[in-house]
């Protein structure tokens, strides 16, 4: 258990690291230039909640969510990998048999963090509003996703851990 709560304990040092991938690989995933209008594409992303969604694109480059399932956008499994997987010194290397420790959940599986996923996703949400990642800004948005989490964990524990999982699987 002391491993768990030491990998748990290090997701917080990720923000300036996810802070600074987030802003390029959301710039790049909306296809935002310096001609874009960002406000315009981004706001109903950030009304519904849906930029941690699957997104298509269409000739313009303007999104749609083309899948309602949570977390699972490329854009989110893109960033979570980078922050959390990748290299020899990264969370998911040094402590890979702490999620293997974790496949012994409902869904036989390893899984990510809700930690490691509310991160990601604030990263995202303050990135496509005004690119700004700040102090305790982002904070309503940061817990509206552990609550998401957690009663999604409440209410339907086989789902949030196949949810958990397969983003682990498609990380």
């Amino acid at each position: 258990m002391a491993l768990a709560n030491l990998v748990e304990a290090q997701v917080p040092i990720f923000h300036g690291e996810m802070k600074e991938d987030a802003f390029s690989q959301i710039t790049a995933y909306f296809c935002f230039g310096p001609d874009s209008d960002c406000t315009s594409v981004a706001q109903p992303f950030l009304r519904t909640h849906s930029y941690h969604c699957v997104l298509q694109f269409d000739h313009k480059n303007m999104p749609t969510v083309l899948s309602k399932k949570l977390y699972m956008g490329n854009i989110m499994v893109h960033l979570m990998k980078g922050c959390y997987f990748n290299g020899s010194w990264s969370v998911g290397v040094l402590f890979a048999e702490w999620f293997n420790e974790i496949a012994e959940n409902k869904s036989k599986c390893p899984e990510v963090t809700i930690l490691m996923v509310v991160l990601t996703s604030t990263a995202a949400s303050s990135c496509l509003s005004k690119f700004n990642f700040t102090g305790n800004q982002f904070s309503e948005v940061y817990l509206l996703h552990i609550k998401i989490l957690e009663d999604l964990r409440t209410r339907a524990p086989g789902k949030f851990h196949k949810l958990m999982a397969n983003i682990f699987e498609a990380i």
